[in-house]
């Protein structure tokens, strides 16, 4: 599993469930990713939707300053920010020392209230698209840790990429490959992206609700 840093480059990252934070992204070291906006390694740090990095008290703090009905904006890309996932430093998941720990219980309150105003929030296509790799790389790093995410969405992620499958091998199509050769594909791909765009929504919905 990989987190991906604000240079593109993968990092590696480990899952850990803990008495405060039940599923959080966990990175080795703080330093894998600097916030854009303090330009220091980021402490505490959340991954937004479209997939950048911020300290946690950088990001709120922008949204409780800028604070409106609707959500705010990355201020590296602009993008409108729906859904706040933890991805804290192995340290910090795992620190004992009182002052961390409710700096860390107070983050995830905080983000628990954000998720929960604003992951609901209409999206065009195109932003559901570029939210993508983002929410899927967080889901398939949770569809194998049986503790951290629900049955029923486990369920609805497995029967929709069956139902996926199903689609691309039939011999029904909508566009016929056998007369239209790979422009008969074409019907197959906008299938599967609607279905990663509705796994996509579902996960959102799950994330906003969960008791972390």
């Amino acid at each position: 599993m990989f987190l991906c840093s604000l240079t593109g480059k993968p990092r590696r990252h480990l899952t850990f469930r803990t008495p405060n934070t039940e599923m959080v992204r966990v990175r080795r070291s703080a330093s894998e990713n600097e916030c854009p906006i303090c330009m220091d390694p980021a402490r505490f740090a959340l991954e937004t939707n479209c997939g950048h990095v911020y300290c946690a008290r950088c990001i709120i703090q922008n949204w409780q300053t800028n604070f409106t009905t609707t959500p705010m904006l990355c201020p590296y890309c602009r993008q409108e920010i729906i859904l706040l996932l933890p991805c804290f430093a192995e340290g910090e998941v795992m620190a004992s020392d009182v002052p961390l720990v409710e700096e860390r219980e107070q983050v995830v309150a905080q983000v628990q209230e954000y998720n929960r105003m604003y992951s609901e929030h209409p999206r065009s296509w195109y932003g559901q698209l570029q939210d993508l790799p983002t929410i899927l790389r967080h889901v398939w790093a949770e569809l194998f840790t049986w503790r951290g995410i629900l049955m029923a969405f486990k369920l609805r992620v497995i029967l929709s990429v069956v139902m996926a499958v199903l689609y691309v091998v039939s011999p029904i199509d909508l566009i016929p490959e056998a007369f239209l050769g790979l422009l008969g594909l074409a019907d197959d791909v906008v299938v599967i992206i609607i279905i990663l765009i509705q796994v996509s929504i579902v996960y959102r919905t799950v994330v906003a609700n969960r008791d972390w």
